[in-house]
Order: C-alpha cells, then sequence, then structure tokens
C-alpha cells in the first residue's frame, strides 16, 4: 500500500511538471513567429543543370522569394561518391616520401608496396 502511494506521487508530480514544462514552451513558441528558408546548395547546382539557367540566377530568383541561406555539407568520402566526384587517392605516396618509412611500417605493408 505505501509503495503504491509513493508510485502515485511521482506520477502526479511527473505530470505536473511535464504540464509546467509544456507551458512554458508554448509561450515561448508562440512568440517565435519567423520562419527561415534555407536551400540545399547540391540540389540547387542539380536543378541548375538541369535547366538552362546557371546557379547564380537560381540563387538570385530564390532570393527574391525569400530564402535567407544555403546549406553546404562538409566533404566527406561518402557525399563525393554519391555526387560522382573525382577522388584522388595518393595515401601510399604520402607513405613514400616519409623518411625512413620501410622502418615505420610492418614487413608485409612494405613488401606489397615495393611490388
Amino acid at each position: 500500500m505505501k509503495r503504491r502511494k509513493i508510485l502515485i506521487i511521482f506520477i502526479l508530480i511527473g505530470l505536473l511538471s511535464s504540464i509546467v514544462l509544456s507551458f512554458n514552451r508554448i509561450k515561448v513558441e508562440s512568440n517565435n513567429k519567423k520562419v527561415d528558408f534555407v536551400l540545399d546548395y547540391y540540389q540547387l547546382d542539380k536543378l541548375a543543370e538541369q535547366s538552362s539557367k546557371d546557379i547564380k540566377w537560381w540563387l538570385e530568383g530564390f532570393k527574391k522569394l525569400g530564402v535567407s541561406s544555403v546549406s553546404i555539407y562538409e566533404e566527406s568520402l561518402d557525399s563525393m561518391t554519391e555526387y560522382d566526384k573525382p577522388l584522388d587517392i595518393k595515401i601510399v605516396e604520402k607513405i613514400k616520401e616519409d623518411i625512413d618509412w620501410k622502418d615505420k611500417y610492418p614487413v608485409e605493408l612494405v613488401e606489397y608496396l615495393e611490388q
């Protein structure tokens, strides 16, 4: 019986605190009436490729419509392969530029690179 009362008290405290937090959140959100439009640069680039206009023309047109910014993703191997960008991997050349590189790497790797 005592555990049941403690459980009910915790449920009531949780319910009251969530109601208070919800009302505070509603008050804060109701004052925020601004909407920002953001374009994806890569999608905009694809749009320019499919049309007869360049990307500058599209950016100026969307700016007139109220778009305030453009998002650009950080380049990674995944994004470069997804957008068919050329990859030039020169890891082996960088290793071989290192002085005494044969002493720093395992024998198996050295043998493989010297083939």
